[in-house]
């Protein structure tokens, strides 16, 4: 479980596990895009990226709640949520 220094760390990180999974180039990657969609994610990509984030971060992940994520951009933010939320919790 590693600590996040600051949310350029957390949205680089999650930007390059997302890219990794989907064979994708980074730099093709910002916030306002849509991660089904102009991504081509898929519900076994999804799970692999969220699995690999819960393991990295030791967060859960719901995946009810991921499904009402449309941007790469909204996931960073709900990931950063579960990881203060974690903290809060500690």
């Amino acid at each position: 479980m590693k600590q996040i220094k600051n949310d350029t760390s957390l949205r680089e990180s999650i930007i390059k596990t997302i890219a990794t999974i989907a064979r994708i180039n980074e730099k093709n990657i910002d916030d306002s895009v849509l991660i089904r969609e102009e991504l081509g994610i898929d519900s076994i990509m999804s799970l692999e990226i969220v699995a690999q984030i819960e393991r990295h971060y030791g967060i859960v992940v719901d995946e009810e709640e991921t499904l009402q994520i449309k941007t790469v951009g909204e996931f960073i933010d709900y990931v950063q949520s579960k990881i203060i939320n974690r903290c809060h919790e500690a």
